[in-house]
């Protein structure tokens, strides 16, 4: 889902911008802190994980949006396939996720409670800290877990291996409307007011390195866009033209903050009690930089 941001350090945008960037790879709540304590200058977390963090007080400010569709799918152990047909069959089930605050976390807790399940006492939600595909598939390969939340690459291998089959994969046209009632955000670019009043130039460069690579993967054809991010996700060259056709319609035709999306995803997650008040887009979302869609 990050791919405008590899695009930009493989195809040298950042380079033309007249900057170099270190890109340090955390996942979910580590990169949330690693802004927090001012380790980052941005930070390319879900809009959930932002706005969470935001309603404990730190000071994130969303500068760029760009997939707009949630990216997780709720796979299941192929085994019970014909057993686990809806998301509420997985009462009384072990369910995978990373650790609470993690961005496939809250997604999944929203879709458990859209799907009549209490995410607290329903299900027994086991946490990962390891983000790393094969502990996943291993957990699958094991039976540790009837079903988890995840993200690709994991659930391609998963279903190429026979191990797991999507429940729900939100990225499936029409799966926003029905589980979150709109269209809604999801990967975003965060930084911190701190560096907004100290660093606003080198923060207009990285996000307009980003939108030229936006632009690539949303205008270059599948096998393009996977040749050049193959080796970042660590996958041959099937596999990648595979992830790739499979996340690329979530991403928006036009580089911009969405309001209407972004307005959406809050609702959302307000309404699971994962915000517990509502938080104005326009503290939430710096326009200045990206440019505001509707």
């Amino acid at each position: 889902m990050n791919g405008p941001v590899w695009a930009a350090v493989h195809k040298g945008y950042f380079q033309q911008e007249g900057i170099d960037p270190q890109i340090i790879y955390l996942g979910g709540p580590r990169t949330r802190d690693a802004l927090a304590s001012g380790d980052v200058d941005v930070a390319l977390i879900s809009v959930a994980v932002g706005a969470i963090a935001r309603q404990a007080g730190l000071p994130f400010k969303l500068i760029g949006l760009w997939y707009n569709a949630e990216s997780f799918a709720v796979m299941v152990r192929s085994d019970l396939v014909g057993k686990v047909k809806k998301i509420s069959d997985l009462k009384g089930m072990r369910v995978i996720t990373p650790q609470a605050g993690a961005a496939a976390w809250a997604v999944g807790m929203a879709v458990l409670q859209k799907g009549g399940l209490d995410y607290r006492s329903d299900v027994k939600v086991i946490h990962i800290t390891d983000y790393a595909p094969p502990v996943w598939i291993n957990l699958f390969e094991r039976k540790d877990a009837e079903a988890g939340v995840v993200w690709q690459p994991i659930q391609n291998v998963l279903v190429t291996r026979g191990i797991a089959q999507p429940l729900l994969d939100l990225r499936m046209p029409g799966a926003s409307m029905e589980w979150f009632g709109g269209e809604v955000a999801s990967m975003a670019m965060f930084t911190t007011e701190k560096q907004i009043s100290e660093k606003k130039g080198v923060l207009a460069k990285i996000v307009q390195a980003t939108r030229k690579g936006h632009d690539f993967v949303t205008g270059a054809s599948d096998e393009e866009v996977a040749k050049l991010l193959a080796p970042d996700m660590k996958l041959d060259a099937e596999n990648a033209l595979k992830v790739v056709s499979s996340i690329r319609p979530g991403y928006g035709k036009e580089f911009g903050i969405s309001v209407s999306r972004l307005e959406n995803d809050l609702k959302v997650f307000r309404g699971t009690g994962l915000l517990k008040r509502d938080i104005p887009v326009s503290q939430f979302a710096d326009f200045q930089f990206a440019g505001r869609l509707p």
